[in-house]
């Protein structure tokens, strides 16, 4: 009689959890993850040896691609220093690992085994590809340049038409220097030239000592100029370049017809460079770590220079008052004309430290905030006084929601709802969250907040009240007592204080905040802004209106359920607009199943039994 009672109970949970397999192909070796292409948001599958491709469209999959090859003994050796407690070789020997799968930035572009694909057909644009070393997209001529090491060891750029697929042209580049060499090997990162149009329509392009300026049509060299550049800035008009010589205290402006010099010297700064603000055609603000000059741009002279006491720089505003300057903790204000101060002191700021740290500065009407590591603190914009602050730890976090230009922060445990310019103190907390360490995602609708991560999820309207929270129980073992790989972290993905999402009219298709720290926002904040203007500019095509396609209503828990004593895994679907659950469903008998989420489709992609499973929810 048991048996049968067991046998039943079985049965009907399977009928309330059941699954929809739309489709299943088979794969070979083991599953390590699935996730989906930054730009096309293609899903991909990586398995021990190969990466597959999903057209979901068809409903199969598109391509299959090995691995490269060769990081296996160094993957074995930087484990064998972690485990020694040799965290300084274990760290540069994963700087080595070589890449095995690699986007390139707002193309549906992608390098995997050794070439470059297209992510949604598997269709080879470059081949004989080692690593991909920099990539940049010309929006203004719809390609994208991109660095590559080949497999025959010699380093080209190649320019890469974004609507064809097509390779326009290919330029080699020098080998660098050793020391060179040794840096873009450790650093990929190092890199922080960005190209660009020259007046003529031309392409200026910086590596390793030389500045070049390339044909558009046939990437032809018309010039390069030897100013050892480590960063570089184009002017409004493409008459000029600002090159930064390597150590950064070095300024060179080289014209872009002719490569030549245009100073007769480069202009020598106090400190490295930190910033430049072209003010008009003829002048701008250049500003080091310890001074801010504003000099004549095609003579070089300093019309003026203010040196200031602090330990940074951080940034510079024309207004119509004059130029504000902030650094360190302090904020003063100088005639544009003439460098003097126009206020008698400047201001220094309550609560913000005196030192080089991370800080993220949102405006607002009648206040601004500033978020640093330790603290969030509001200030009045006519007295600059402190309004209130709220301690923040380094594990703490905020998202803001510019729409209605309010905050919602976490604080340990506690959840606030701030509105800078209409709280006149620091609100109550409106509720506690169990993990605030998983918090990741906020949804802004009609109804309040939807704040969820990945296990729980708390709704509150525009009232600061609580209207739905749940914590979902999760697996004592297996891929659930892992929170790092849970959907809600991976689907979140970037790290910005806002995400937004625009066709190529510019209209917004959609948007939601992310809980981030500090460090995360001042990072990922100053990048979004060049992100959405490439965007704008980019030409329309049929992959960059598929990556536009999207739908967040939703968000999905794994949690667990113990029927008959058995652990059983299932997903939790639950409406981001209203807080409510929809609907639970069975994913799994094996704990360690390896899935993601389609919130494109309304699919959960699974690898399970050797298939890949795409199952409708």
């Amino acid at each position: 009689m048991r048996s049968i009672f067991t046998a039943t109970v079985l049965a009907l949970a399977a009928i309330a959890n059941a699954q929809t397999v739309a489709w299943e192909a088979p794969v070979n070796g083991k599953a390590e993850r699935i996730f989906f292409n930054g730009f096309t948001q293609t899903p991909i599958v990586e398995m021990n040896d190969n990466f597959v491709g999903i057209d979901a469209e068809k409903s199969a999959t598109a391509w299959t691609i090995q691995k490269a090859k060769g990081n296996e003994n160094l993957k074995k050796a930087a484990k064998v220093a972690a485990l020694t407690g040799n965290s300084d070789k274990a760290k540069m020997m994963n700087k080595f690992e070589k890449q095995v799968y690699q986007e390139v930035d707002w193309t549906h572009f992608v390098f995997v085994g050794d070439k470059v694909i297209d992510v949604v057909t598997g269709e080879t644009i470059i081949d004989g590809v080692r690593e991909i070393q920099a990539s940049d997209i010309i929006p203004e001529l719809n390609i994208a340049l991109i660095r590559v090491d080949g497999t025959d060891k010699n380093i080209s750029l190649q320019a890469v038409d974004i609507a064809s697929n097509k390779v326009l042209w290919k330029f080699a580049l020098p080998k660098p220097k050793k020391a060179i060499a040794a840096n873009l090997l450790l650093d990929k990162a190092m890199v922080q030239c960005r190209p660009g149009i020259s007046a003529d329509g031309n392409i200026i392009y910086g590596f390793d000592q030389f500045l070049y300026l390339l044909d558009a049509k046939t990437g032809n060299k018309k010039w390069e100029n030897p100013s050892k550049p480590e960063l570089y800035l184009i002017d409004n008009s493409g008459n000029y370049i600002f090159s930064m010589e390597s150590g950064m205290r070095k300024v060179h402006l080289v014209d872009s017809k002719t490569g030549k010099d245009v100073w007769a010297q480069p202009m020598k700064l106090a400190a490295p460079f930190a910033d430049l603000i072209q003010l008009d055609n003829t002048q701008a603000i250049i500003a080091s770590e310890a001074d801010v000059n504003i000099i004549d741009i095609k003579s070089g002279n300093k019309k003026w220079k203010k040196s200031f006491v602090s330990p940074f720089y951080k940034n510079a505003e024309l207004t119509d008052e004059g130029i504000r300057v902030s650094y360190g903790n302090k904020i003063q204000m100088v005639n544009k004309a003439t460098g003097e101060k126009v206020w008698k002191k400047p201001i220094e700021l309550e609560d913000v430290d005196d030192i080089k740290s991370p800080q993220v500065e949102k405006q607002y009407k009648n206040t601004y905030l500033i978020m640093t590591n330790n603290r969030l603190v509001v200030y009045d914009k006519e007295t600059n006084k402190r309004k209130f602050k709220i301690n923040l730890s380094v594990t703490d976090k905020c998202a803001f929601d510019d729409a209605t230009n309010k905050v919602v922060a976490l604080s340990g445990k506690k959840v606030y709802v701030i509105d800078p310019d209409n709280d006149a103190k620091l609100p109550e907390a409106v509720t506690k969250v169990d993990d605030p360490s998983a918090i990741s995602g906020l949804k802004v609708s009609d109804n309040g907040y939807f704040i969820y991560g990945a296990k729980e999820y708390v709704m509150i309207d525009k009232n600061k009240t609580v209207t739905a929270q749940k914590v979902y129980p999760q697996l004592k073992t297996g891929r659930g007592a892992n929170a790092a790989l849970l959907a809600a972290s991976i689907y979140n993905g970037i790290k910005s204080t806002k995400v937004t999402v625009t066709d190529e009219n510019g209209n917004v298709v959609a948007e939601g905040g992310v809980f981030c720290s500090a460090e995360e926002a001042d990072k990922a904040g100053r990048a979004m802004d060049a992100q959405k203007e490439l965007r704008h500019k980019l030409k329309a095509n049929e992959k960059a209106k598929k990556a536009a396609r999207s739908s967040d209503n939703l968000s999905i828990f794994l949690t667990s359920e113990k029927v008959n004593g058995e652990e059983l895994v299932q997903l939790a679907v639950v409406d981001q607009n209203t807080g409510k659950e929809v609907k639970t469903f069975r994913l799994s008998d094996d704990k360690n199943v390896v899935y993601e989420i389609d919130f494109n489709s309304n699919t959960v992609y699974a690898v399970d039994g050797g298939k890949l499973k795409a199952i409708k929810y």
